[in-house]
């Protein structure tokens, strides 16, 4: 890892949900300063969110994010605020049918994510706990419907379990769709359920972050990403320095250069403070 005497990022990566937002979905202590102490340095920041666009515009204005950031599980590049994609991986229609088979068939709740909204078939208990961390209520309506209107224009297909997914469902997505990227990860508030992001390998992380350090004009070896799930260790993987919070499961923790204190704990500043002495 280089040392803080010798080492200016030029970007920051941040997850949101158990990284920049607690689990109240409440901006963590020191955060903000954090994210400022940065920009005061020079260095961008970027969102990397399993969230939609549409879902972080209100804490990028908090935080004073404006660049290229990446959302829907890495399948859009945009800047927060814009409605206009720099770099998108939709999914074909095929794919998409066979999760929505696959979903019914297993009775999994699913939503469908487009550029400016989310889709499911009825109100669900589900549905109502994911609308606490998007901060904005799902659209009611029969998904294959949503296919046909939106199509070429869907980014995301989102399956949610109220329990830990087994290998055994994990094993059946990746024999079933082995061209496909998924990403997992907890709730925040709620650990017990799991969320399942199924994108493009176009819209897979390990792109977004490519098209980030493009968009960005940023060098590899300069970059800083925080994370807490595992849908992240692909961009603690990626960056010079990838930094996981206190509140990750242990195995998050094992891919990453530095851990820090939980998000409740003020980990983001705690994290910036030791690694660059600020």
């Amino acid at each position: 890892m280089p040392s803080k005497a010798s080492f200016l990022p030029e970007l920051a990566c941040f997850d949101i949900d158990g990284t920049l937002v607690d689990s109240d979905h409440k901006l963590g202590p020191g955060a903000k300063e954090a994210v400022a102490l940065l920009q005061e340095h020079g260095v961008q920041i970027a969102l990397a969110s399993g969230r939609p666009s549409f879902a972080a515009t209100s804490l990028a204005g908090t935080l004073g994010i404006t660049g290229p950031s990446m959302f829907f599980s890495g399948s859009v590049i945009i800047c927060p605020g814009s409605s206009c994609p720099l770099e998108a991986a939709p999914l074909s229609t095929e794919d998409i049918q066979s999760c929505l088979s696959l979903s019914q068939e297993h009775n999994w709740y699913t939503e469908l994510y487009t550029i400016d909204g989310y889709f499911t078939p009825e109100p669900h208990e589900l549905a109502t706990i994911h609308e606490e961390y998007m901060g904005c209520a799902p659209l009611f309506e029969e998904l294959r419907l949503v296919e046909e209107k939106h199509r070429g224009r869907i980014y995301k297909v989102q399956l949610a379990y109220p329990f830990p997914i087994t290998q055994k469902e994990l094993d059946l997505f990746e024999a079933t769709f082995p061209h496909l990227s998924l990403g997992i990860a907890y709730g925040a508030a709620h650990p017990h359920i799991t969320f399942v992001s199924v994108t493009s390998k176009e819209g897979s992380r390990h792109q977004a972050f490519s098209h980030l350090l493009k968009h960005t004009h940023s060098a590899q070896e300069k970059t800083i990403a925080f994370g807490d799930a595992e849908s992240d260790i692909p961009f603690l993987q990626l960056a010079a320095i990838g930094i996981a919070m206190g509140n990750a499961k242990e195995h998050v923790k094992n891919e990453a250069d530095f851990v820090t204190r939980s998000v409740s704990e003020g980990g983001v500043l705690h994290a910036v403070q030791e690694l660059f002495g600020w």
